[in-house]
């Protein structure tokens, strides 16, 4: 009778790791079909939703193998959507950090005021800002008055990553809605087009 007892304990510790392999596996081949229809719809064209869905299979089957590959391959989409936005940013940063630099060069600092960039002694004021910036693109400036010389935010309209400059230091990209945060300490003092012109809450 012991000898059946350990018979049965034996064969219900084989089953019951067997429904586990047997769980495993399938998670496996579902993560796997839902990796293959993923694939698809990129070769189609359709990234978004491809990516969304890639995104779904390592949220439900954080374990598999697929899971895994989803994640390295959605972390490296990101980091080239990063580059990307970086180049196509730092043109319209070096433009605006061009024009500030030069009116420190000519008056030995930064405007402190929207006023003093166009006082009309230096001919790139804000409306030349407002000239050099690309269609689609929300542009946030403060001039500072000080070392620093001015903080700057931008976005482009469809965009999923802004960026934030502090004087000459690099852009640093960030979600828009963060952006927003970043803003909060901020208050309008003029809108031209895309410009928005900014100062410090008091």
């Amino acid at each position: 009778m012991r000898n059946l007892i350990k018979v049965l304990a034996g064969t219900a510790i084989v089953l019951a790791l067997g429904a586990l392999a047997g769980c495993s596996d399938f998670d496996e081949m579902k993560s796997r079909r839902l990796q293959q229809q993923a694939q698809s719809l990129i070769k189609e064209g359709n990234q978004a939703a491809g990516e969304e869905l890639l995104a779904r299979l390592a949220e439900r089957y954080p374990d598999s193998q697929a899971a895994a590959e989803a994640r390295t391959y959605l972390l490296q989409q990101a980091n080239l959507r990063g580059q990307k936005l970086r180049q196509e940013y730092a043109p319209l940063v070096d433009s605006y950090t061009q024009v500030l630099d030069g009116f420190r060069a000519l008056f030995g600092r930064y405007p402190a005021t929207v006023a003093e960039l166009d006082s009309g002694g230096y001919i790139f004021d804000s409306d030349y800002l407002v000239e050099i910036t690309p269609p689609g693109f929300e542009l946030y400036l403060c001039l500072t008055g000080d070392a620093q010389g001015f903080r700057l935010w931008g976005v482009r309209k469809d965009a999923m990553l802004g960026f934030s400059v502090s004087g000459g230091l690099p852009l640093e990209l960030v979600k828009p809605e963060h952006l927003l945060i970043q803003l909060e300490g901020f208050e309008t003092l003029d809108k031209k087009g895309p410009l928005t012109l900014l100062r410090r809450k008091s």
